[in-house]
């Protein structure tokens, strides 16, 4: 309920991988009656159709879920791939803490679009999980923007913050009050430690003491513009990097002439695995044409099914230069 008590409909999904194709049906139902809610959120699969729902993407929803495979979600080895091909795969999703699942970023990136997501007079939610501790969380949209920008450090932070939270509970203490007592603690050992030095002149001690503090606040001030200067160099030199690859693939493929052309995912994907732009846009587009070949085969199915079993859809066709071009790489 409102806080008005003014009834308001929400709609929750549920994750569950496969199942969520269930839940287009669902929609598709909820359409035809007439039944619209004001509230939307999901888990898992069940964030992925929500966002769509809110974005009234009846046809991609259905489209995608007619069309998807596991390949589509997550890198996976070939069918056919030798044992040594899976114990290679196996080894690189340990190194990695999990399988890759680029493929469901660029279906995300590609069908939602965040800006009519945000505008959308439907208020959407999910559920997240925390890396450390695997602890659900439940975020707005707003709230999720804020969570990310707060964890974009959390691998660097988590070890420290885990101390603190030791000495904190050895303590009986809040986290905030742990790490006040800590500096504390040590301005009074650098105070004592000075006035030892200072044969107990407590005018010299002060003194001393305060230079101490301004010394060690320049060297903090130090190390940050330091810590800022370098992560400007490695945006310059991701930058510079991007730059160079660009060239390189405007030579394989020259009717790229602009780098805003390019889709985002394949600046990402570089980005994200450290590959060149060329490499990243031929996954893309390998990614591309496999899903035009799905799409084609399930309109050449549904026509079978629809017309007999002399009828065979059109349907598009995948670029022949570019699986020639990756056909060295995928098999």
């Amino acid at each position: 309920m409102a806080q008005n008590d003014t009834p308001v409909k929400a709609l929750v999904l549920a994750g569950g991988g496969a199942r969520g194709s269930y839940q287009v049906g669902v929609w598709r139902a909820l359409t035809e009656l007439g039944w619209r809610p004001q509230i939307i959120t999901g888990t898992s699969v069940g964030s992925l159709n929500g966002a769509m729902f809110v974005l009234d993407l009846y046809e991609v929803a259905r489209d995608m879920w007619l069309t998807i495979r596991s390949k589509d979600v997550m890198e996976l080895p070939e069918e056919n791939a030798d044992l040594s091909e899976l114990h290679a795969f196996l080894r690189e999703v340990v190194r990695d803490g999990g399988m890759d699942v680029t493929p469901l970023e660029e279906i995300v990136e590609r069908v939602l679009d965040e800006d009519a997501l945000r505008a959308s007079p439907i208020r959407f939610g999910l559920v997240t999980v925390e890396k450390r501790g695997l602890k659900p969380r439940e975020l707005t949209l707003e709230e999720a923007q804020d969570f990310a920008q707060k964890g974009l450090r959390y691998d660097e932070i988590a070890p420290m913050l885990d101390k603190l939270r030791f000495l904190a509970a050895a303590n009986d203490k809040e986290i905030s009050e742990m790490v006040d007592a800590l500096v504390e603690s040590q301005d009074k050992k650098l105070y004592d430690s000075i006035m030892e030095e200072c044969y107990g002149d407590e005018k010299l001690a002060k003194r001393l003491f305060e230079v101490e503090k301004a010394q060690r606040q320049a060297k903090y001030e130090s190390a940050r513009q330091q810590e800022t200067a370098a992560e400007q160099k490695a945006k310059e030199d991701l930058a510079k990097r991007l730059a160079d690859d660009f060239v390189e693939l405007q030579e394989e493929f020259p009717d790229i002439t602009e780098f805003s052309g390019l889709p985002q995912q394949v600046v990402d994907t570089a980005v994200k695995k450290g590959i060149s732009l060329t490499d990243a846009y031929l996954r893309h587009q390998h990614a591309e044409n496999k899903k035009i070949t799905a799409a084609r085969t399930a309109q050449e199915q549904a026509a079978k099914v629809a017309a007999g079993p002399q009828s065979a859809g059109t349907g598009e066709t995948a670029d022949p230069a570019i699986e020639a071009m990756l056909a060295g790489i995928w098999k």
